[in-house]
């Protein structure tokens, strides 16, 4: 398994003064924990932390720390970040271990444009990123889905997602993941709805349709 080395320093002061110390100087804090050890306020470097992100798994990198002389390794499980330069302020460190599984959110993405789109439909992504729950090792660093060969009306699930050996999306097997819908129905029921509102030759508004369901 790889991993990424981060350096951290175990500090005893806490609150906003020590903390915004510890910013002057160039640091974050951070907390340590997780099964099988006790809590520790740390300090870090947030360019180190940063760095550290430049895999393919992002936020999901496994990170080997030495704390007090003992080494771990940890997945970042929360990290606060300025609302304008988006630079770290704090960082909350979890022991990890190589045999126990973990849950992350790993980016979902397909590939390939559908047949149905050439068509005049429309592809339509349910998810962003999928809750995964694997061991630290198994992370992927994305879940890709061809979608060339999909026609208007069809549907993948998580059923349908190539994953790993031991990598588990933690929805249903039915849940559905892409579809292809018909956008000239869509655009026809809209046209419809739009005809009905429309004022009578009395000068009276039609009442609302109701919508159609989705």
């Amino acid at each position: 398994m790889e991993t990424q080395t981060l350096e951290v320093e175990v500090r005893q002061s806490s609150g906003k003064g020590p903390a915004r110390q510890l910013r002057a100087q160039g640091k974050i804090p951070a907390v340590f924990y997780g099964p099988g050890v006790d809590t520790q306020k740390l300090s870090l470097s947030p360019k180190d932390l940063l760095k550290a992100f430049e895999t393919p798994l992002k936020k999901n990198v496994v990170l080997s720390v030495d704390v007090g002389g003992t080494g771990h390794l940890v997945m970042v499980k929360d990290i606060a970040v300025h609302p304008v330069t988006r630079q770290p302020l704090h960082v909350d460190l979890y022991r990890v271990d190589e045999s126990r599984p973990v849950d992350v959110q790993v980016p979902f993405k397909t590939t390939g444009r559908p047949v149905g789109v050439q068509a005049g439909g429309q592809l339509q992504v349910v998810f962003r990123d999928l809750p995964v729950r694997t061991t630290p090792g198994k992370i992927p660093a994305v879940i890709e889905v061809e979608v060339g060969e999909m026609n208007i009306g069809d549907i993948l699930t998580v059923a349908d997602l190539a994953l790993g050996e031991g990598v588990s999306v933690q929805f249903k097997p039915d849940r559905r993941v892409v579809l292809v819908t018909e956008t000239k129905k869509v655009i026809e029921e809209e046209e419809t709805t739009t005809a009905e509102a429309t004022p009578d030759a009395a000068g009276g508004a039609a009442p609302p349709a109701t919508p159609a369901a989705t």
